[in-house]
């Protein structure tokens, strides 16, 4: 079954009626749409105000379109999503040229004398502190992991600290119609003695944010869906 199909198709005709003049319209896409987008916004912006405005710029741009809409293509909520990031985008933008102006232009493009000092003995406590690494497979020790991460490269996570760490999963796949469908969520069974060694799953994801990962999911499956990617896939927070 298509993620939310029957939400998405009550969205394609509010916007439809209003683009016919229904006032009420208007109201109920609001109400439905408004609380996703303020969240990206302020999760982007970190300011309650910003976001307010960003909304209300998406919302004006939806408003616009709406008689032009067109159903079959792209979904409501994701155009409005976009929408609000690239809006967003500008403001965080505009931010750092601000910034930038503010700061003095450096004598030269190379580090002083003690920032190559810094550094060095920062580079150097890092080596000295790589062999002592603790690895959750067994008899796994540095010496055999560098030379396996020389051969194959490697992805940098950050690590954050906190208590309830969950490992939610997504998965989806975009058939022959190019639809996307959701077909499950589960959480990953995570152990070992840093508590992040895969042990399985646990289907499915647990309620208190099963559908708002589901919803995220989706999104990333409308940029695949538009770039021609067909199958399943999974997407993990």
């Amino acid at each position: 079954m298509a993620f939310d199909a029957r939400q998405e198709d009550k969205d394609a005709a509010l916007l439809a009626r209003y683009g016919r003049g229904d006032a009420q319209a208007a109201r109920e896409l609001t109400a439905r749409l408004t609380p996703l987008a303020f969240r990206v916004a302020v999760r982007m912006l970190g300011d309650r105000d910003e976001a307010e405005d960003v909304v209300q710029e998406a919302m004006l741009r939806l408003w616009r379109m709406a008689p032009d809409w067109r159903r079959g293509g792209a979904r409501v909520s994701t155009w409005l999503y976009r929408v609000a990031v690239n809006l967003c985008t500008d403001r965080l933008r505009r931010r750092r040229a601000v910034a930038l102006d503010d700061v003095p232009e450096p004598e030269d493009g190379h580090p002083g004398v003690s920032e190559r000092m810094i550094a060095a003995d920062r580079a150097a406590a890092l080596e000295a502190a790589l062999p002592s690494l603790r690895f959750e497979a067994k008899g796994l020790g540095w010496e055999e992991y560098r030379t396996q991460l020389r051969g194959m490269g490697g992805v940098c996570e950050a690590w954050i600290e906190g208590e309830g760490k969950r490992s939610p999963s997504v998965q989806l796949r975009i058939n022959p119609a190019h639809e996307v469908q959701a077909i499950s969520t589960h959480d990953q069974v995570l152990g070992g003695d840093s508590g992040q060694a895969y042990l399985g799953c646990r289907f499915p994801a647990r309620l208190e944010y099963r559908a708002m990962i589901t919803e995220r999911a989706h999104f990333v499956g409308e940029v695949l869906r538009e770039r021609g990617v067909t199958g399943r896939f999974a997407i993990d927070f």
